[in-house]
């Protein structure tokens, strides 16, 4: 967590200078409560006693967005609350809590004796409810990002509740049909779609930011350019959208993969703990964040790496944002919580041997994104290298 906040801080320093004094603020605060969380000796009994005040608290501060939402650059999607001259994204907010809640939900569910998800639809409604009124709202607020999160950590909590293989296949299902109608109700996602289908048909104009992107990353090749060697400042917002541009530039392959390694020990550990935790509300909290991280980390990737459609989600630790730094240290802070107060858990309801088994499912799927991952880094670095940098429309080969 930490080495990869201080290159996020190195990347910031070196791309955007002038937000990094903001992101140290931030980084105070989410430090804060990182060792706040960590400190707290009741056993995360506060998170799951008030599940719904935490989760209403989300939806309040995203409802005010509508009203008085703002945008930090001046145009834009008004996405922010401003509050001092710093700026709160309650979307981030949002997926944290959510998580809490299911898992709260969803183990006093399994602590019922035969509960069977299917003969039980009702007990459910308020979950359902919660997720939809959130995904509405992210909708009218065209953060889609923010809503393939939530809906992919939602399917993911609820197989890891009810062991239901179905249910995954339903949420594909959900989010491609999802993605077809957006495409023909809203220009900004057919737009997305259009340029992840074919980023090369538009390079100059649509296409600007991927393309350069790429670009960067196969500029850096195997051992890249050296820190303050590259120019990654050619690929627009690189600080938010696409630090991992600027890493692969500047560090090369190596630097990249070893990024993508890190993220995969933090997922991989919070598998661990939910694995071997004796409590259902500590194994469904450590496996939402795990799988959250992990999503988050694999649209953003993905999209810099033209695996999936563009989103605009921010890159844990390392984008700058505040609201994601402090959502991202806070859910460390529980993991570690949870870790160290498994015995004082126990008591609160064995996990289920069907419901555990997705568990494996899913961190073995969580490995094979990070597998993904590094094979396309490495076929845009290594493989396609030549092709890109010798492209008319790199703009380095005119400052060289």
């Amino acid at each position: 967590m930490v080495l990869l906040t201080g290159i996020g801080l190195l990347v910031i320093a070196r791309v955007a200078a002038n937000f990094l004094g903001r992101q140290l603020t931030w980084l105070c605060i989410s430090a804060s409560a990182f060792a706040i969380v960590v400190a707290l000796k009741d056993d995360l009994r506060w998170l799951r006693r008030f599940k719904y005040t935490w989760l209403l608290l989300a939806f309040g501060l995203l409802i005010a967005t509508l009203g008085f939402g703002v945008n930090p650059a001046g145009t834009g999607a008004r996405l922010w609350l401003g509050v001092g001259g710093l700026f709160l994204q309650p979307s981030e907010l949002l997926r944290l809590f959510m998580i809490a809640f299911l898992a709260a939900f969803y183990a006093e569910r399994l602590e019922i004796r035969n509960w069977r998800f299917f003969d039980n639809l009702q007990s459910l409604a308020p979950s359902l409810t919660m997720w939809l009124v959130a995904v509405a709202l992210l909708f009218v607020q065209q953060d889609l990002g923010a809503a393939v999160l939530l809906l992919g950590t939602f399917v993911s909590m609820l197989y890891l509740a009810t062991g239901r293989k179905r249910l995954p296949i339903i949420g594909l299902l959900v989010l491609v049909v999802a993605g077809v109608a957006g495409y023909f109700a809203s220009a900004r996602v057919a737009q997305r779609i259009t340029i992840w289908l074919n980023p090369w048909a538009d390079a100059q104009n649509t296409s600007f930011q991927i393309v350069q992107s790429l670009i960067a990353i196969a500029n850096g090749g195997v051992f890249g350019q050296g820190l303050g060697q590259g120019r990654p400042d050619f690929v627009p917002a690189v600080h938010t959208d696409f630090p991992f541009a600027a890493i692969s530039e500047e560090l090369g392959l190596i630097g990249a993969i070893v990024v993508i390694a890190l993220f995969a020990v933090l997922v991989l550990h919070g598998w661990h703990i939910a694995q071997h935790n004796k409590s259902a509300y500590a194994q469904l909290l450590a496996g939402g964040l795990a799988v959250s991280m992990a999503l988050q980390v694999f649209v953003i990737l993905g999209g810099n790496l033209g695996l999936v459609p563009l989103t605009g989600v921010t890159l844990p630790f390392v984008s700058y944002g505040g609201s994601s730094l402090l959502v991202q240290f806070v859910s460390m802070g529980l993991l570690v919580r949870i870790e160290t107060s498994q015995a004082s858990q126990k008591e609160l309801g064995p996990y289920p041997a069907r419901a555990l088994a997705s568990t494996i499912h899913l961190k073995r799927l969580c490995a094979a994104l990070f597998a993904l991952l590094a094979l396309a880094t490495s076929y845009w670095s290594v493989v396609q290298t030549d092709a890109l940098v010798n492209r008319n429309d790199n703009p380095r080969r005119i400052t060289k």
